[in-house]
């Protein structure tokens, strides 16, 4: 397996174990994006935040493991994988600038 492969995965793993905390808990995560206030409507984010990570979180996972020698779809998730956690940082940094003392809320952390 290769370190590009491994990589993936663990991307993968990483937004399909978020997915499933925010599943167990979607009125914290409701309220702690209600509280940033930089996304409306929250009850149209939140889904789309989980499906996110779900999505694109399990196929990271299954695509290496199901079609290993498939490098363009490899390439077309990691890329997918890159520009999601590149919105990640640009909501943080936005928070960050906006509110330095509010709750991120990453990974089930203040």
């Amino acid at each position: 397996m290769s370190v590009a492969t491994l990589l993936l995965a663990t991307a993968g793993w990483t937004l399909v174990w978020s997915a499933i905390d925010h599943l167990g808990d979607l009125t914290d995560l409701s309220e702690t994006l209600r509280n940033h206030g930089l996304v409306r409507p929250v009850s149209v984010a939140v889904p789309l935040l989980v499906a996110a990570e779900m999505g694109l979180g399990g196929a990271a996972v299954a695509v290496p493991l199901l079609a290993p020698g498939t490098r363009v779809a490899q390439v077309g998730l990691a890329g997918a994988l890159a520009a999601l956690f590149a919105v990640f940082a640009g909501y943080l940094a936005a928070l960050r600038r906006r509110d330095p003392t509010q709750r991120c809320g990453c990974g089930g952390q203040g």
